[in-house]
């Protein structure tokens, strides 16, 4: 009777171990969703996606064209609509690019909106510049439906395009006319003081788009001495005696008072502050959390992932040892009788 009874304990520690080996099995069967479902995250947070409009016909492939606003040569970037920049058709009228094929480190989160990306069809249609930066991966754009003049030639129109989010936007620009301002988010590292610089030392000598000079400075609500001060700095390559001529012609249409006109660089303010003004329009724009909080999710996932193994492989463990625990009370027991 008593080897009975020994037998049946035995038969139900089994079973329990077993129940208990394939409640383990159950979640390291979650983990493992869990971690491909992490990694599914990961891909998607490196990815941004384009909702084709609804009036782009007959559309074979898709290409997303991305650059360095204000460009340092350190990264080469893909030729516009080469293999390097094709989408892939995700066969609801969404289009995903992997940023990855623009090499390691293409996309800074330190840079904030320093980026700006054009979505173009093989058939011709494209968006017009839409800063962007690391916090956008994983977001979707449209196209809003805006057009307005292409700043690049005025015989041409834009079609403006957005983010999800709506994090930055549309980049501003002043039209090659001279007679408005397009866009709305000035990439990060450039200030609207810059920006009209830039278009003065271009169209300095061009007497149909100076008029508008008085016009450029209000609408983008910069000084005539913020603009000459920026001049100075991106100049400052360009060869003395073109420079000299830029920076003169340029203070008669800014209003600005060059001292010494054989040497009109010496008569800039140079004021670190005088741009603080120009640069609040990416107060807002310049959070790069969402990149990080990626990496970190992704991390504190893999590492959630060996918590659990550590914690199973304990388990195991305790079970394997209470039945050698048991064996070991059963032989005792058994000895005992017999003596």
């Amino acid at each position: 009777m008593f080897k009975k009874i020994i037998s049946l304990m035995l038969v139900a520690l089994t079973i329990i171990s077993m129940g208990a080996i394939a409640v383990s099995a159950a979640d390291v069967a979650d983990v493992t969703v869990a971690a491909e479902e992490s990694s599914e995250v990961a891909a998607a947070a490196n990815t941004i996606t384009f909702e084709q409009p609804s009036d782009w016909k007959n559309v074979k492939y898709m290409y997303c064209h991305i650059w360095m606003c204000i460009d340092d040569g350190s990264v080469k970037w893909p030729s516009w609509k080469s293999k390097a920049e094709k989408m892939t058709n995700n066969g609801d009228g969404t289009w995903t690019y992997d940023v990855s094929k623009l090499g390691a480190n293409a996309i800074d989160p330190n840079k904030g909106g320093a980026y700006a990306v054009i979505f173009a069809a093989d058939t011709g249609m494209q968006t017009y510049n839409l800063v962007f930066g690391a916090d956008c991966l994983g977001d979707k754009a449209y196209a809003t439906g805006n057009k307005f003049e292409n700043p690049e030639d005025s015989a041409k129109t834009c079609i403006e395009a957005a983010w999800r989010s709506g994090k930055y936007g549309a980049e501003k620009k002043i039209l090659s006319t001279g007679n408005d301002v397009v866009g709305s988010v000035t990439p990060a590292g450039a200030t609207d003081a810059t920006l009209m610089a830039n278009w003065i030392k271009t169209f300095y000598a061009d007497t149909t788009k100076t008029p508008n000079v008085p016009s450029l400075l209000k609408k983008l609500n910069v000084t005539g001495q913020q603009v000459y001060d920026e001049l100075v700095k991106i100049t400052e390559s360009t060869e003395a005696s073109e420079r000299n001529k830029i920076l003169n012609d340029s203070a008669k249409l800014l209003g600005v008072e060059v001292k010494d006109s054989k040497n009109p660089a010496a008569s800039s303010s140079n004021t670190g502050s005088s741009n603080s003004g120009s640069s609040n329009s990416n107060s807002g724009s310049t959070s790069n959390g969402g990149s990080t909080s990626n990496g970190g999710s992704s991390n504190s996932g893999s590492g959630t992932t060996g918590a659990v193994d550590s914690g199973q492989d304990s388990t195991i463990l305790f079970i394997l040892g209470g039945l050698m625990l048991a064996a070991a009370a059963v032989m005792f027991a058994t000895s005992k009788k017999r003596d």
